[in-house]
């Protein structure tokens, strides 16, 4: 009885199997699968995320679908970067078909341009000035004595310190018939009656200036156009005196000229020596330029 009852509870565990399958127990699905579709896809691109995704599809009449997603929350870069002397960029694929997983990749060289680089120096070359300094070589001649005589070419444009020897006639200064510079001393004059006068110019010379018992020679250029005189002379004084011999003047329409050689002594000079160009006349016109009075050396 006891078998019995044993065989009795197994029969019902078996009716019990046979009205529902057994099943494992398990936490997942149990997936029979009658047709699979993968579809697999890798990217990996230069500079950019790459995401890769993997989907599965089952079907079946009495199946589960089970669909896996997965994203990486990383993503990889992969860089190239190639220098090249082309300048050119290069890209690579790689494809694969069939059942396998299709790879791409693509490398993207980043060129640097080595571009020659030029630098402008700028550089300032001033001119090279050479001054040659002109060597002034200066010879020293010999200087003559001073001219004693003042205004000597009546160029001061006066006629002082010359004077008349008489208050008859006129002295001036011209311009034209010069010997030399720009003016001439001219003296006209006439004799108030018919006895002769004594008419012409002179100039006292400062005493300090002379040395008693030396010579001294006094020249001048003329010209004696007209004439009516005992003379005229050129030739050395004091006072109211004069020295012998005087030298005479003849008449010539050009210039010419005329020369004395004089001495005075203390006494004449400290009466006050003098030169002159005068003459006992009726008229006298005369034209003097360039008058010297110089020591004889």
């Amino acid at each position: 009885m006891k078998f019995s009852q044993s065989v009795l509870q197994l029969l019902a565990l078996c009716q019990l199997a046979a009205a529902s399958p057994c099943k494992p127990s398990s936490s997942g699905s149990s997936i029979i699968p009658t047709t699979t579709e993968t579809k697999s896809s890798t990217s990996v691109e230069t500079g950019s995320s790459t995401a890769v995704t993997l989907s599965e599809t089952e079907s079946a009449s009495d199946s589960t679908t089970l669909v896996s997603s997965a994203e990486p929350t990383t993503t990889p870069e992969a860089t190239t970067d190639l220098t090249t002397l082309l300048g050119e960029t290069t890209t690579t694929e790689v494809s694969t078909s069939g059942a396998e997983p299709t790879t791409t990749l693509e490398a993207t060289a980043t060129t640097l341009s080595e571009e020659p680089t030029t630098t402008f120096v700028s550089t300032t070359v001033e001119p090279t000035t050479t001054t040659a300094e002109a060597s002034t070589t200066t010879t020293s001649l010999p200087q003559g004595p001073p001219n004693l005589a003042v205004n000597g070419g009546f160029e001061d444009g006066t006629v002082s310190p010359w004077e008349k020897v008489s208050p008859q006639g006129t002295l001036s200064a011209i311009t034209l018939s010069t010997h030399s510079g720009n003016q001439a001393g001219y003296f006209t004059g006439r004799a108030p009656s018919s006895v002769p006068s004594t008419l012409g110019i002179k100039q006292t010379i400062s005493a300090s200036t002379l040395e008693a018992g030396k010579s001294y020679k006094l020249s001048a250029w003329y010209i004696l156009s007209q004439s009516d005189c005992f003379g005229p002379h050129l030739l050395c004084g004091y006072g109211w005196q004069t020295l012998w011999p005087p030298t005479k003047l003849t008449l010539v329409t050009g210039y010419s000229q005329a020369e004395v050689t004089c001495s005075w002594t203390q006494e004449q000079l400290n009466a006050g020596p003098n030169i002159q160009i005068q003459g006992d006349c009726f008229n006298l016109d005369i034209i003097i330029d360039d008058v010297v009075l110089e020591e004889v050396v």
